[in-house]
């Protein structure tokens, strides 16, 4: 085997060590955050708790039926996670990233156990 070949399998050996490190230390369980543009109400998504999106747009359904008010709309409070390999795939495909970004609104405090 010559040195040429060697340097070659071990480049692709730490590339995959790498990327293998890098998706360990990266790994992230999401959790979304929503508001309905006029801020009355939020929601959180927790997929790996089975709290789905499905779940989110029927409260905000609900709560604009309630409201009485069609030009409400539903408005993710949260920003993609590029950094995450495991994401990956998510933030370019699910549908929830067509939702209109907004900042979250500072009445809200999602780590109070809300």
């Amino acid at each position: 085997m010559n040195y040429t070949r060697i340097k070659y399998i071990l480049t692709a050996f730490m590339a995959v060590i790498v990327v293998g490190l890098w998706y360990g230390m990266s790994f992230t369980l999401p959790v979304y955050h929503y508001e309905s543009s006029d801020r009355g109400m939020d929601e959180i998504e927790v997929p790996w708790k089975g709290r789905h999106f499905e779940q989110v747009e029927a409260r905000f359904e609900e709560y604009k039926k309630s409201k009485g008010d069609s030009s409400i709309f539903l408005c993710r409070t949260g920003k993609r996670n590029w950094f995450s390999l495991n994401l990956l795939w998510d933030n370019l495909t699910h549908r929830r990233w067509e939702l209109p970004y907004m900042e979250p609104s500072a009445k809200l405090n999602w780590n109070s156990g809300k």
